[in-house]
């Protein structure tokens, strides 16, 4: 006999190390809002691998994608664009926080907070 089993929510923000991650770029894909990030993974995450020589950490390219949202307010701000030695763009940090169907975005571009009925993370 089958069973019926309770919904379990995943956070698609766990074991990621978001203090070291890096804003790369925003865009808006149909009605989705996607925020591209240099992800560094914990050691608990799935796709956790062992950094890559001269690397410190586990960096993974990615987007949160917020799907179909409200936004509720959006703040510029005025960055300081720096380049790195490589030649590119320092976009700079993110903070992501959610709570329910909020999703709060900070980068040093603007600030974001939304209503999405879905929040995921999408990794290359």
């Amino acid at each position: 006999m089958l069973q019926a089993m309770a919904p379990q929510h995943i956070d698609p923000l766990a074991d990621l190390y978001l203090d070291d991650s890096y804003f790369l770029g925003v865009t808006a894909v149909g009605t989705n809002l996607r925020f591209r990030v240099l992800f560094v993974l914990e050691t608990d995450h799935p796709l956790y691998a062992p950094p890559k020589p001269g690397e410190q950490r586990c960096y993974r390219e990615g987007d949160v994608v917020a799907t179909r949202p409200h936004v509720l307010s959006w703040t510029a701000h005025r960055p300081v664009i720096m380049t790195d030695p490589d030649g590119t763009f320092d976009f700079g940090s993110i903070q992501i926080s959610q709570k329910g169907s909020i999703v709060e975005v900070r980068t040093e571009w603007f600030s974001v907070t939304s209503e999405s009925a879905n929040v995921s993370v999408i990794f290359d």
